[in-house]
């Protein structure tokens, strides 16, 4: 079964955090799923217990939301300026 993890879990946070450290070899090579203009994505797997059962947990990165989160931090910075 494939499911998306809530980031309010401990495993997802613990997941997410160490994918953000983790060097570019250790990331899938990037793919996009539409054939023009689409999304550039990419994968990190790594292992966790949940409820003393193994899981396997997928970080999946998307340039699209970089893109949208850039502009959140942007929008954020100009407000503390002002």
């Amino acid at each position: 079964m494939i499911t998306r993890g809530p980031s309010s879990l401990r495993i997802v946070k613990a997941a997410l955090a160490e994918a953000d450290v983790q060097p570019d070899p250790a990331w899938s090579d990037s793919f996009s799923l539409a054939e023009k203009n689409g999304a550039a994505y990419r994968v990190w797997e790594t292992a966790s217990t949940y409820e003393g059962h193994p899981v396997r947990l997928i970080v999946v990165e998307s340039s699209a939301l970089d893109q949208r989160k850039g502009k959140t931090l942007e929008k954020e910075r100009v407000k503390d300026v002002n």
